[in-house]
């Protein structure tokens, strides 16, 4: 499975904000602020980004249901 690099990119988007806000206290509007300015991201990107999320655990999702089944199967 291949998540975009966009994607990617805001999945350490988000470990930094938590980062950031465990140890500086910024709050989420500030970060929000800061790191649209340093990946200088439209509403576009946003919904795409959020899409690759969508799709990534979509594809999660549907590889552990055919897991339970393969499991199943194999029990009985």
């Amino acid at each position: 499975m291949l998540i975009s690099h966009r994607c990617e990119i805001r999945f350490v988007v988000i470990a930094k904000r938590s980062f950031i806000q465990r140890n500086h206290g910024a709050s989420v509007e500030q970060q929000d602020e800061q790191l649209n300015e340093i990946l200088d991201l439209d509403d576009a990107e946003e919904q795409v980004i959020k899409e690759d999320i969508v799709t990534a655990t979509a594809l999660l999702v549907s590889k552990c249901l055919e897991n339970v089944a393969l499991i199943r199967s194999i029990k009985n």
